[in-house]
């Protein structure tokens, strides 16, 4: 009787130290996972460059003219651009004198109308409603998506109401676009001359220029 409860006395020992043991290693576990779930973070960032492109299909030609019946053409510029604030575009001519010369002597000139002065008149430009003989373009509302301006180029595409000016010999703002994506600038051409012109076949170029807002 005194060997049995020995006996049970050492089996129940040795769980009391199984026990213990099992609690020792949760706890270990227990710690080394809490220790797992320590996070931190990391910045990422980046710069997107500014970008802006602008294409201007030649236009069709003015075909023959008659001295006294004007002929028309139109040029649309489209532009895009990832630019919030959007983008002015420009014009110039790109002969020093007139656009227009005679292919055969280049001192043989179509007369411009008054050059287009953006700053003049206080900000509301110098086009006119259309007179006399001369080469001549606006903006048109018309084709043109955004930032068509009525003060410059006139309230609406009929002759009555349109305004024209001449191509100037530097780059001057012809429209303001306040936002970025694609969108299209329709320009519009008027040219006739006098009587007195000499026949023959004139030719010329213009350049459109994009520059992205502040």
């Amino acid at each position: 009787m005194k060997e049995f409860f020995r006996t049970k006395t050492k089996i129940t020992k040795s769980a009391i130290v199984a026990s213990l043991l099992v609690v020792a290693v949760f706890g270990v576990m227990q710690a080394m996972e809490s220790k797992s779930a320590t996070t931190d973070q990391v910045n990422l960032s980046v710069d997107v460059a500014s970008t802006i492109d602008v294409t201007c299909p030649d236009p069709s030609a003015f075909g023959t003219l008659t001295p006294g019946t004007p002929v028309t053409t139109t040029a649309t510029c489209t532009t895009t651009t990832n630019n919030s604030t959007g983008y002015i575009l420009e014009v110039r001519r790109d002969d020093a004198d007139t656009t227009l010369d005679l292919s055969t002597n280049a001192a043989t000139n179509i007369t411009d109308k008054t050059a287009w002065d953006s700053t003049a008149n206080t900000g509301d430009g110098n086009a006119a409603t259309w007179t006399g003989t001369g080469l001549g373009f606006r903006v048109m509302q018309t084709g043109t998506d955004s930032g068509y301006n009525a003060t410059w180029w006139g309230s609406d595409d009929t002759l009555t109401n349109a305004k024209f000016a001449g191509l100037p010999s530097a780059y001057d703002t012809i429209l303001d676009v306040s936002s970025s994506g694609e969108t299209a600038a329709a320009v519009g051409f008027r040219l006739d001359v006098p009587a007195a012109q000499t026949a023959g076949t004139y030719t010329g170029t213009a350049t459109f220029q994009v520059t992205a807002n502040p």
